[in-house]
């Protein structure tokens, strides 16, 4: 989990090492996982690209295993 010092909201980061001849791959990942938006998939908040680490900052799904999380969503989505 991360915070979000201007507003106070929680995050996950998933932290993603990479070789350098392996960074076009990646970047792909980012560019896939920025581009969807879709209630039951996990929005991606933010990225950083360092020289061996992508970090994703994604939505955070506290207190419940994510699959509950993602199941209860999709629900209230429906009403």
């Amino acid at each position: 989990e991360c915070r979000e010092n201007a507003t106070g909201n929680l995050y996950m980061a998933k932290i993603v090492p990479y070789e350098p001849e392996s960074k076009q791959t990646v970047l792909q990942e980012y560019d896939i996982l920025k581009s969807l938006h879709h209630e039951k998939v996990m929005a991606l908040h933010e990225a950083y690209v360092t020289p061996r680490y992508l970090v994703l900052i994604s939505e955070c799904c506290s207190g419940k295993e994510l699959l509950y999380s993602l199941i209860d969503r999709s629900e209230t989505a429906m009403y």
